[in-house]
């Protein structure tokens, strides 16, 4: 079988084959990585109506790979290129929650649906993976950049108390099959408050879901790390990726999420530091130093939007759930390391939050160990890459960090993440990998073309 050639054997494939942008695959394959997309970010509803689309848009992927030659192809290589890093240990991780709920007995419920769903998340990170790997990345780049320019517009009319951009989440959740018992409220945002996970700082700004952020990550990194060169062989316009970063960036802002800021911002800080030669630690210095003065700055306005974004209070209305699970998480640390102690929610209480401290307090080092796996394995390679000294491999790889930090940011400090309840994140991360392995490929056939046999890599 092809997904079980050698590293070496996959390498020579994809150095030999002929590019498949432009087949008559080609509308097909981004036709299904378009859906996957806007199903992802436009929508905060696992169903659409009566279909499970978190189900189904993976296995017709699979379908799509197992029959073309071409996506099989591409599959292996992807395949082999994440096989330890990640795919092995999330399998691993998968088996282990699998033995635990048989173990107390909760499999055939809720909980059962767990492991399939975490399972689905490492197909669709394949299956998006695959097909972005031989799309052209401006036609992944101009998607995004759309709907995160609709997004910010939306968000901006919200804020301005426009008609039409209020009424839009009563159409976006009802065609994700939700209605609110309270429509009734003259209060816009009591209407729409039970069908969403991620509330919006002002109450009539609100989330086209909890992953809106992420868009923006990606989108930052091929405005300040693309520059002129790269925007020319990747084929994309420059302007259009900035205004997709622009109202990425206003939506992130007006819908309140903590987390990407942090991630953005840790993402500026890799940029500068990959895309710097020289004088780099004084150059982040003074990056840090900036930032630090513009919290001192934004700490001294009395906006309701600057003090939730600037909320350290461990015992305010948004930070006690997570101040609760965390005192909860270290007595388990020193209780019961091995196998956990799940944490019990009571009625009216809110869910965990972090990923990484549900996982330690249900499955302990056990669950935790695989989990850590893929996250460090993902990170380790992907920064790997962003060293590179090829400028559209670096850029790639700088956006796949960007979508890593906004992995880790929110999922750390909120209920839905990779490996746990959430559709967009592994979607979103499978694209960006996608387009950097792609990378990897053209500036490996190109200097194959200029310099001959003999080159393997480029990170």
């Amino acid at each position: 079988m092809e997904l079980f050639l050698s590293e070496a054997q996959q390498t020579t494939r994809l150095l030999t084959r002929p590019s498949s942008a432009g087949d008559a695959l080609a509308p097909l394959r981004f036709g299904l990585l378009a859906a996957m997309i806007v199903y992802v970010t436009m929508f905060d509803s696992m169903w659409i109506g009566p279909v499970p689309l978190w189900l189904l848009l993976p296995l017709v992927g699979l379908a799509m790979i197992a029959h073309f030659p071409s996506l099989t192809d591409d599959f292996a290589v992807l395949f082999h290129k994440l096989e330890w890093r990640m795919i092995v240990p999330w399998i691993f991780y998968i088996a282990v929650v699998a033995i635990f709920l048989f173990s107390w007995g909760t499999f055939a419920g809720f909980a059962g649906r767990r492991v399939v769903f975490t399972g689905m998340q490492l197909a669709a990170l394949l299956v998006a993976a695959t097909l972005a790997y031989s799309t052209p990345p401006r036609q992944i780049l101009y998607l995004i950049a759309a709907i995160a320019i609709f997004q910010g517009i939306v968000c901006i009319g919200q804020v301005l108390q426009m008609s039409w951009a209020r009424a839009l989440p009563d159409l976006f959740y009802s065609i994700g099959g939700s209605s609110g018992d309270d429509a009734q409220s003259n209060n816009p945002y009591d209407a729409i408050k039970d069908m969403i996970r991620a509330r919006g700082t002002l109450h009539f700004v609100h989330k086209f879901n909890p992953m809106q952020g992420m868009l923006a990550a990606l989108l930052v990194v091929f405005s300040l790390a693309g520059g002129k060169f790269v925007a020319l062989k990747m084929r994309y316009n420059r302007l259009f990726i900035l205004a997709g970063a622009f109202f990425g960036t206003i939506g992130m802002v007006l819908t309140f999420s903590r987390s990407t800021v942090l991630g953005i911002g840790a993402t500026v800080l890799a940029i500068w530091w990959r895309t710097a030669r020289e004088h780099r630690f004084s150059r982040t210095l003074v990056v840090l130093i900036l930032f630090g003065v513009a919290a001192v700055i934004l700490s001294a306005s009395e906006s309701p939007l600057v003090s939730r974004l600037l909320s350290s209070d461990p015992f305010d209305s948004e930070n006690i759930s997570r101040t609760k699970q965390a005192i909860y998480t270290w007595s388990v640390l020193w209780n019961s390391p091995i196998f956990g102690a799940p944490m019990k929610i009571g009625p009216g209480e809110y869910p965990v939050h972090s990923v990484l401290f549900r996982i330690f307090t249900d499955f302990g080092l056990v669950g935790t160990i695989p989990y850590l796996a893929v996250i460090l394995g993902a990170l380790s390679l992907v920064w790997r890459y962003t060293g590179s000294m090829d400028p559209i491999l670096r850029t790639t790889s700088l956006a796949a960090f960007g979508v890593m930090t906004i992995v880790l940011s929110d999922g750390w400090t909120h209920s839905g993440g990779l490996m746990q309840t959430d559709a967009t994140q592994c979607v979103l991360l499978g694209v960006a990998f996608g387009m950097m392995f792609s990378a990897e490929r053209n500036a490996l056939r190109e200097r194959e073309r200029l310099r001959g046999p003999g080159a393997t890599s480029l990170s």
